[in-house]
């Protein structure tokens, strides 16, 4: 089994090569992209960049806490993705890997992509992962099981879901494109 090793660009590379120039999907400094998976995960310098320290904001006290909080993060992210799609996995990777979206250049499509997963992993920074829990729905103030909780879409950042809208992975239809080469 092959599996793809990204490119790595530093910042200072993107800032000086044009977009022609770079190939997709890359690792970079906000994101490694995990070849064996073919999906994008964040790095915790990302989260740093931002204010927010994934070291003394990640509960426990394993050496590796961040890592593994980093991957169930890509994990369920892409998950609400593929649960929301009819389309395949493999076109859905693709197209963020490779494709993208009419109206984006591949870098934007990639930035917002990032953007909207970082929007959701501050969300279960700022409330856990809700959907792991039944508990009480404060504005009713009623019980709320799990299963109202994943239907309600209440465990993810409504933003974060408007950011897949636009960028076409929410959508309910099939896309017709077929992925192409194994460089991704």
């Amino acid at each position: 089994m092959n599996i793809f090793v990204a490119p790595y660009y530093t910042n200072a590379q993107l800032e000086q090569l044009d977009e022609s120039q770079i190939t997709f999907p890359y690792s970079g400094e906000d994101a490694t992209y995990v070849g064996l998976d073919h999906q994008y995960e964040l790095t915790s310098k990302y989260f740093q960049e931002r204010g927010r320290n994934l070291e003394i904001e990640i509960e426990g006290n394993q050496p590796d806490k961040v890592k593994l909080w980093l991957a169930t993060l890509r994990r369920k992210f892409y998950t609400k993705i593929y649960n929301t799609n009819k389309s395949t996995r493999k076109q859905i990777n693709y197209m963020i890997a490779k494709r993208g979206l009419r109206g984006y250049n591949m870098f934007e499509y990639r930035q917002a992509f990032l953007e909207a997963m970082f929007i959701e992993g501050e969300y279960l920074l700022d409330n856990g992962d809700i959907s792991s829990v039944s508990g009480i729905d404060l504005d009713t103030m009623q019980n709320m099981s799990e299963d109202v909780v994943r239907r309600q879409e209440r465990d993810f950042h409504k933003d974060a879901l408007d950011m897949l809208k636009t960028l076409g992975l929410r959508f309910y239809g099939k896309y017709d494109f077929i992925p192409q080469g194994n460089d991704w």
